[in-house]
């Protein structure tokens, strides 16, 4: 059956990017013990990504994986936006709603924060651009 073929592929695809990069970080060497926290984090986050890829129908589109579809539609413009928009909108952001905001839970969180907040701006970009049927595409 074709569709068993394709949702074989994609799962057989994902795994191995999975093991290519957890491959890669492995390999590297560290003594720290926030080094290591960080890596259990990030493996703790791929088997997560890994089930919910597993879990979301080949061929359909779910209402939580409707997010990533509108930054996959428009990658090209979320790249480009990442890198042109960044210091802009952040810019922006604490001249109107100041540094208060971002430091609700104390200054180490700030940037997460920040950076929270400008992923939701760029999303709302191009989710503006995949309603209006506007992709960059080469």
């Amino acid at each position: 059956d074709e569709l068993n073929a394709i949702e074989n592929l994609r799962l057989a695809m994902h795994m191995a990017g999975i093991a290519a990069f957890w491959g890669a970080v492995t390999a590297q060497y560290s003594d720290s013990e926030a080094a290591k926290a960080i890596y259990c984090l990030m493996n703790v986050g791929l088997l997560l990504l890994a089930a919910f890829m597993a879990w979301l129908p080949a061929g359909r589109t779910s209402r939580l994986a409707s997010p990533l579809l509108v930054i996959g539609a428009n990658s090209i413009a979320a790249y480009v936006m990442a890198h042109l928009f960044d210091a802009f909108i952040t810019k922006n952001l604490v001249t109107h709603f100041g540094t208060a905001p971002f430091r609700v839970f104390g200054p180490a969180f700030e940037p997460l924060l920040q950076g929270a907040a400008v992923l939701l701006v760029l999303w709302l970009m191009l989710y503006w651009m995949n309603r209006r049927r506007i992709f960059l595409r080469i």
